[in-house]
């Protein structure tokens, strides 16, 4: 697994689910930023403490770094983040079933959320709370 910063990690049951989303390096002539955001998973066994990048299917979130994962039950939810290649934030809810590796996108009655990354986000029973962020111009849904 490559070094990466801002990804997303939530537990279920003996097991670690980790969402690998940014290599980060940099230009050595210009000293110009480089990001190369992804959307690979990855889960930890934890039992055998072991790295696997399992067969995920569905409708799998576009790419994107600085998004927040949270675990309700059996499914993770994947919201929000920004793909800097594109110029653009999401503001978007991605849903995993994790006993199926199967991903849907989640489309809700209306959505108050704001495209934007770097933010906490926090479930409490079937409620998901997101707090604070970052911004930028271009946003979709």
């Amino acid at each position: 697994m490559e070094k990466c910063r801002y990804h997303g990690f939530t537990a279920y049951s003996s097991r670690a689910i980790y969402d690998d989303e940014l290599q980060g390096s940099r230009n050595r002539i210009r000293w110009v930023p480089f990001r190369s955001a992804s959307n690979e998973m990855y889960v930890l066994d934890l039992e055998v403490y072991e790295w696997i990048s399992p067969t995920d299917d569905g409708y799998k979130p576009e790419i994107r770094e600085g998004h927040a994962a949270v675990r309700i039950g059996e499914f993770v939810f994947v919201i929000g983040g920004c793909d800097y290649a594109m110029r653009t934030c999401y503001k978007d809810t991605n849903v995993l079933d994790i006993k199926n590796m199967w991903w849907t996108k989640l489309v809700p009655k209306s959505s108050d959320l704001t495209a934007k990354e770097q933010f906490s986000a926090s479930a409490i029973g079937s409620v998901i709370y997101t707090f604070g962020g970052r911004f930028l111009l271009n946003e979709t849904n």
